[in-house]
Order: C-alpha cells, then sequence, then structure tokens
C-alpha cells in the first residue's frame, strides 16, 4: 500500500509517498492489468517503489507479479499524452483526466502525479489472498521442508528462505521459480481455511513429488 510521509517543499506541503509490496488497482482496471493492456497507471503525489518487484493486488487479493520498470514526476497539467493515455488502458487523454478526476477529486493542476510504468511477469491461476501469503507461507514452507516437497534445488532454497522469513518476491526471483510454483507446493501444507480454493478448479491439491520424498527428508529449520 501507499504510506504517506509528511514532507515540506520549499514551504509548502508535498505529498510524497511510498509504493511497497503492492501495486493495487481497482477492479475495473484489473483485467486490462492482467492482460497487459494496462501498463502504466498513474498515482497521486511523489510515489517512491521500494522495490523493483511487486504483487499486483486488487481489494486484498493478489493476483501476480509485475516489474517496474520506470518512475517519473509530473503536473496534472501536464498529463496530455496520448500514448500514456493508451498504456493506461484509456481510449484518449480526456477520459484518463476524467478517470483521474473521479479517483483523486481534491487534486489541482499544480499537484504532483506519478507515472509507474511496469511489465506484468506472471499471472496466477487464480487469487490469493494477500493475509495468506504474509501469515501462513513461512510455517507451510518449514513443513514443506521436512516434509521434501521439492523437486529441484532451487525449489528447495525458495523455501528454505521463506522458511527463515524471507520475503515471497524476494525469494522468487533469488530462486528463479515462479510464485505459482511455490504455492503448489505449499497448498498442501496450508491450514484448512487458508487453502488456495481458486473460482477456475475443483481439483485438489497437487501431493508432493514422488521423487523429492524418496530423496529423503530435511530437518524443520529453528
Amino acid at each position: 500500500k501507499l504510506k504517506t510521509l509528511p514532507v515540506g517543499d520549499a514551504g509548502m506541503p508535498a505529498v510524497r509517498r511510498v509504493l511497497g509490496s503492492s501495486l493495487s488497482f481497482k477492479r475495473s482496471y484489473l483485467g486490462k492489468v492482467l492482460s497487459s493492456e494496462k501498463t502504466i497507471t498513474v498515482r497521486w503525489g511523489l510515489v517512491k517503489p521500494l522495490s523493483r518487484v511487486v504483487f499486483v493486488e486488487s481489494q486484498g487479493m493478489i493476483y501476480g507479479r509485475a516489474l517496474i520498470c520506470s518512475v517519473h514526476h509530473v503536473r496534472f497539467s501536464q498529463l496530455q499524452s496520448p500514448s500514456l493515455a493508451s498504456r493506461d488502458g484509456f481510449a484518449n487523454v480526456r477520459e484518463m483526466v476524467e478517470s483521474l478526476r473521479r479517483i483523486y477529486p481534491f487534486a489541482s493542476n499544480d499537484d504532483w502525479f506519478t507515472v509507474i510504468e511496469f511489465r506484468l511477469l506472471e499471472r496466477l491461476r487464480n487469487p490469493v489472498p494477500k493475509d495468506v501469503i504474509v501469515r501462513e507461507v513461512p510455517r507451510a514452507a518449514r513443513e514443506a521442508l521436512a516434509r521434501g516437497a521439492w523437486a529441484s534445488s532451487q525449489e528447495r532454497e525458495a523455501l528454505a528462505g521463506l522458511a527463515a522469513g524471507e520475503g515471497l518476491l524476494s525469494v522468487v526471483e533469488k530462486c528463479n521459480v515462479t510464485v505459482s510454483r511455490l504455492l503448489e507446493i505449499l497448498e498442501p501444507y496450508l491450514p484448512a481455511h487458508a487453502r488456495l480454493r481458486g473460482p477456475s478448479t475443483g481439483q485438489k491439491p497437487p501431493s508432493p513429488p514422488r521423487s523429492a520424498a524418496s530423496a529423503g527428508t530435511l530437518g524443520t529449520p529453528p
């Protein structure tokens, strides 16, 4: 989420915010984001991303991950590029500006806005509640390790990182695995209330790979 920081600029209040692990979208824009029709988002204030890879989030659900390609700042009155409007998923500049005025009715023409260009890296088969990733993944990773539920050294390293408290995004990037694959491994070890039951499938979670189970188990990290 975006957090407001109290920073002044030349005696006038300036809105500077930081972007954490998620780039959130209204549900009405989500389809264009997931189809890569929308590759830019415009946010009020001076926004600084804290990481280059973020979750794609909507209403508390994680739908994928994206790479932040570039960030630049413009005054509201300078948002006049047809190309920018198109990449933001709008038919023209007028439609984009009208949408921004609905979202930020308090903004003036002199207010700073941040243009964030991103690229979708991965779309999850089914959306995942964000609180499952935050609260349940480390414990599930420890159990998955103990049961040998990995099929490659990269997956084993990723599970070890999650079990030790590393973030899912950093583990995915470091170990060259996907969020989808790790969630597939962790699914059987999540509490019943946190199982990743998506709307498009009624299949049971996959069992740990036979080859991984036969390779021996790992002790649960402290």
